[in-house]
């Protein structure tokens, strides 16, 4: 496929068409820059012929996916990527340069790119027909072949498409194709379970996803599903399906993700959906309760532990006393802190007078924190604090020792003032401790 130069109609034919020949040749001045693949990208896979169909698109994106490149080259192809060159005069290339957020990166948009076209292709190959009438249109023709264009070794496949995931701000779609190449190459299958650097960088973009959830719900985050979808649906769940062992293997020390990836399964469990609400998500829901499971169905609760708590309003506000409690005897409430660095000035946070921190430092980052930020916590309990009617300092710190061998009484108060139940459910929704049954 030649790159094209004259103004073309808009179709998803044409995109097809000009996509593809900028995947084969990226660095070639008339080939879309990042944002442009990715707005071809989602007219082609949109609105373009159904997979596997778009043959011409596939070959192509394999090449760009799968070719052996260094990290000089790497390097430059993705600033070539992220500095756009492309032609406005082309009625095309404007239609696909379109408006996005302003907390949508070209990194982000690069990502959510490469995360399509790897989508694409592995739907492509899940598809395989070799019974299809008109073979022309069939793609791929061969599995072990088209997969891996460029007759690479087990290693240098898995080593080409791992260069796109060095670091986690892009490049996670890469291993939504190493679990697809994965599951009809025996070969490569057994290569990739024999490298913990997979799925060590794998749990690296998961870590980074986790750890750049938005504080802000409004916020449009191409972060999160991509990566999930990719980490943990495509590459993990897909090689430890209903094979507790290959997870046991996984999780060993001698793969080096047990304690990141017990983090993540934590984090992501208030952050996913049910299993029944989304089935896209599905998959990775059951990956991550997998690793609770083999850690013991660990989870961070409040001190003290559920005990005999009833779902509804009453456990609502139970439940929000002891995270009230916890948070404030304890050391620092920021993540990952052990409290060693604690001393006699450690400091109450000005707004909830709940959240204690060791340094200012620590209260600093967990304000607006990666994982359970302190700010929207904080707003909860101000706004119960506020119901209860204790805006004294000095009355919400004796409320609090009062009450904290005796939960109940806490609970009394809370009806005897009214207290929308909302309010105790707010506090654990934001920090993630809302119990699943309730």
């Amino acid at each position: 496929i030649q790159p094209l130069f004259l103004p073309m109609s808009p179709s998803s034919h044409h995109l097809e068409e000009i996509l593809a020949s900028s995947l084969l040749d990226p660095m070639n001045p008339a080939s879309l820059c990042g944002v442009g693949i990715f707005g071809a990208l989602s007219q082609v896979i949109v609105l373009g012929k159904t997979v596997p169909y778009q043959v011409a698109f596939l070959q192509a994106a394999m090449k760009y996916m799968t070719k052996p490149r260094s990290a000089t080259e790497h390097e430059l192809l993705r600033n070539r990527l992220c500095h756009c060159h492309c032609d406005f005069g082309l009625e095309h290339v404007q239609n696909i340069h379109g408006f996005s957020p302003p907390t949508v990166t070209k990194l982000d948009l690069l990502d959510l790119a490469i995360h399509l076209m790897c989508k694409s292709i592995t739907s492509a190959i899940e598809q395989y027909d070799p019974t299809l009438e008109d073979a022309r249109k069939r793609w791929p023709r061969s599995r072990e072949q088209d997969t891996n264009p460029f007759n690479l070794t087990p290693s240098a496949l898995c080593d080409a498409l791992l260069q796109w995931t060095l670091q986690p701000q892009y490049g996670s779609g890469a291993f939504s194709l190493i679990g697809s190449i994965a599951m009809f190459s025996p070969r490569f299958h057994i290569h990739v379970l024999a490298t913990p650097r997979v799925f060590q960088l794998a749990t690296a973009q998961l870590l980074y996803t986790v750890r750049n959830f938005p504080t802000n719900p409004e916020q449009w985050n191409v972060r999160f599903d991509s990566r999930v979808l990719a980490c943990a649906s495509d590459l993990f769940s897909r090689f430890t399906h209903h094979q507790t062992n290959i997870a046991r293997l996984i999780l060993s020390d001698e793969f080096g993700i047990r304690a990141d990836m017990l983090v993540v399964a934590r984090d992501m469990q208030a952050l996913l959906p049910a299993e029944d609400s989304r089935a896209s998500m599905a998959s990775a829901v059951e990956w991550f309760r997998t690793v609770r499971f083999l850690d013991g169905g660990k989870r961070f609760t409040p001190r003290g532990g559920r005990g005999t708590l009833q779902a509804g309003p009453q456990g609502y506000f139970h439940v929000a006393f002891k995270v009230i409690a916890t948070l404030r005897s304890s050391k620092c409430a920021m993540n990952g802190c052990d409290g060693r660095g604690a001393t006699a000035h450690s400091r109450l946070c000005s707004g909830c007078q709940v959240a204690r921190y060791c340094c200012n430092e620590h209260q600093n980052q967990s304000w607006r924190g990666t994982r359970h930020p302190h700010k929207p916590l904080c707003d909860a309990i101000q706004a119960l604090r506020q119901a209860i009617g204790m805006g004294d300092e000095n009355g919400w710190k004796a409320l609090i020792h009062a009450t904290g061998r005796a939960p109940e009484k806490f609970i009394e108060i809370c009806h005897g003032k009214g207290v929308p139940p909302m309010l105790g459910k707010a506090i654990l929704e934001v920090g993630g401790w809302l119990p699943a049954d309730f």
